[in-house]
Formats: C-alpha cells, structure tokens, sequence
C-alpha cells in the first residue's frame, strides 16, 4: 500500500454494511459501548442476539443491528 493510499484510507469514513455480518470488534466501531454491556444488553432482551457462523465465530446481522438503531431513541 502506497502513501497516498494509506492516507486516503484514514479520511475515507467508515460505513455500516448494508448487509452482512458484523463481529463484535466491527460493532463496537458503531455503537458505543463496551463490550461487557453489549453481552449484558443481549442477556436482558435489550440488544439483538447474534448468531453463531460457526464453532466460535459469533457475529450480528447487520439488518438487526440497523434496525435496532433506528429504534434507539
């Protein structure tokens, strides 16, 4: 990677996918939480539940969490 890609990378905002999946690390860089709370939220009902890909690899719709959003006051 070049200079000037490196650097058009770190203005580029990041955007939420329209679709897909989002691990919690992905998800934290758009809701702000930590990553106790979103487990304790998804615990009481407060949070969408993720679902798992496969073994250990657990992640969120991105249309759950979109729509959570927009119901968020």
């Amino acid at each position: 990677m070049s200079a000037t890609d490196a650097a058009a990378r770190l203005v580029e905002p990041i955007r939420f996918p329209d679709t897909g999946f989002l691990r919690l690390k992905q998800l934290l860089l758009f809701i702000p939480m930590s990553r106790a709370t979103v487990w304790r939220r998804v615990k009481d009902g407060q949070f969408p539940k993720p679902v798992k890909l496969a073994g250990a690899i657990t992640a969120w719709r991105a249309e759950d969490i979109r729509r959570w959003m927009q119901e968020c006051p």
